[in-house]
């Protein structure tokens, strides 16, 4: 019962937050349309819904308490008249009993329904507590999806960056200026020397491998024919041409972004004291 109560209360109060904050993300989507910082707030908000505090069951739980309190109720009822189910069971057993001796059944019996209906009124009560977890439950998950669908909605239309308008350019002058200038900080040829033969070594293997490739062009556009030709027949085509072709077809991309590395190696060597510096997958 105790336990009961305080998932009660817990749920009610998931239910009072999420009512609250379903008036505050209707007041923010109302004033902050279409801003940036609305789109920071849907993903505060988002992180805020409630996340696995349900309690699962609830349904199984209520049907066998109501089960319950139906069969103690209609055992209690065939006693209620006392004298008449005394009367009875003489009946039954054939027997009869001494004025004390219905006296003191009598007395059982009536403590037997107090405590009965005792206990009745305690599993109405835990009875009326899951009916009322389960409504409240149910509302905060039918208002936790309209949130989701909400919030999914508002980040879909929210833009993410800011409009490129005249503020954007007068603030991307100022922002290049800044980075060229910390890029000239960081300009220093006293190291080429030592740079060099690295420098080379990579440069090297970067353009062979770009010249390997481009000589195997021709190769490598007949194997993709031949890929192309398996594929419009069912005897020969398999799962794995997909993939192949795939992978033939970035290996001639390479070639120009293998020169375009080997370029970049080179300048970051020369130019740069360490170009480690200037590596941001480094």
């Amino acid at each position: 019962m105790t336990q009961l109560s305080q998932d009660n209360l817990r749920i009610k109060s998931v239910l009072d937050n999420l009512q609250q904050t379903q008036r505050n993300i209707e007041e923010q989507i109302s004033s902050l349309q279409g801003t940036l910082v609305l789109s920071r707030i849907i993903n505060k908000q988002k992180q805020s819904l409630p996340q696995d505090e349900m309690i699962s069951g609830l349904s199984k739980q209520i049907a066998d308490l109501r089960v319950r309190v139906f069969d103690i109720t209609e055992f209690k009822d065939s006693f209620a008249d006392i004298n008449a189910y005394i009367s009875r069971i003489e009946q039954d057993e054939k027997t009869t009993f001494t004025s004390k001796e219905k006296e003191q059944l009598s007395k059982i019996l009536q403590e037997r329904s107090d405590t009965l209906t005792e206990m009745i009124k305690s599993l109405n009560n835990q009875l009326n507590l899951l009916i009322n977890i389960e409504l409240n439950q149910q509302q905060v998950q039918t208002i936790s999806d309209a949130l989701q669908q909400k919030l999914q909605q508002q980040s879909f239309w929210v833009k993410s960056n800011n409009p490129i308008d005249l503020e954007w350019f007068s603030k991307f002058v100022d922002i290049t200026h800044y980075q060229f200038i910390d890029i000239g900080k960081k300009l220093n040829f006293s190291n080429w020397r030592d740079n060099l033969l690295p420098a080379s070594i990579l440069v090297g293997i970067l353009l062979l491998l770009a010249i390997f490739i481009n000589r195997q062009k021709d190769k490598i556009k007949q194997k993709l024919h031949q890929i192309n030709n398996r594929l419009k027949i069912v005897a020969t085509d398999s799962q794995w041409n997909t993939p192949l072709a795939i992978f033939w077809t970035l290996v001639l991309c390479l070639p120009s972004t293998l020169m375009f590395l080997a370029g970049f190696v080179a300048i970051t060597y020369i130019s740069f004291e360490n170009p480690q510096e200037v590596w941001t997958w480094d």
